[in-house]
């Protein structure tokens, strides 16, 4: 009975024990958020969450401008979805992922893009210059053609309104987009 109550007693102080705070402190773009546990004892969790996501996460519609080298411009109604990364280390990064209308009738293709936020502060952030093979509308050839297509710009949301302005290069061509929400 002895060894019962001890193992009883053990078990009741360590279930109660709990982090108060996230030690030694949350990195940034991180916060310290506190959870309850679903145990009959009520135990709290503490524990470092991104604050991007919820800040900045979700989807914008509106409108882009693309003009080409040539001079010839295109308004196209526009869906664009910022989300997290699934990596721990990558805290100030995120996916900015924008639905391409190809040839605006039937070929629909999505381009996930990193974007960087310098601080945790800022609604400002940047697109590093990257590359994606798929599909892009050749305004020369009035053709669809698949390559390499670079990508690189800024943007920011601010008052939960994004703007987006990047440039996309493919074969010694380049058109330069501008996006506004509605």
């Amino acid at each position: 009975m002895k060894k019962i109550t001890t193992i009883l007693c053990c078990i009741i102080i360590l279930a109660s024990c709990s982090n108060d705070t996230c030690e030694p402190g949350c990195p940034d773009f991180e916060v310290c958020v506190g959870r309850s546990s679903q145990d009959m004892f009520g135990t709290r969790y503490y524990s470092c969450v991104n604050i991007l996501d919820g800040k900045y996460g979700g989807t914008y519609t509106g409108k882009e401008n693309i003009e080409y080298s040539n001079g010839e411009e295109r308004n196209i109604d526009q869906i664009i979805s910022i989300g997290r990364i699934d990596d721990n280390l990558a805290r100030n990064m995120m996916n900015l992922t924008i639905l391409f209308d190809i040839d605006e009738i039937s070929e629909e293709n999505y381009r996930n893009l990193q974007i960087n936020f310098s601080t945790p502060e800022s609604d400002m952030f940047f697109i590093p210059r990257q590359s994606i093979y798929g599909p892009i509308y050749n305004h020369l050839s009035n053709s669809i053609i698949y390559t390499y297509i670079y990508y690189e710009g800024t943007g920011n949301i601010t008052d939960n309104k994004l703007t987006v302005n990047y440039t996309c290069e493919f074969f010694q061509q380049s058109t330069k987009h501008n996006f506004t929400q509605n």
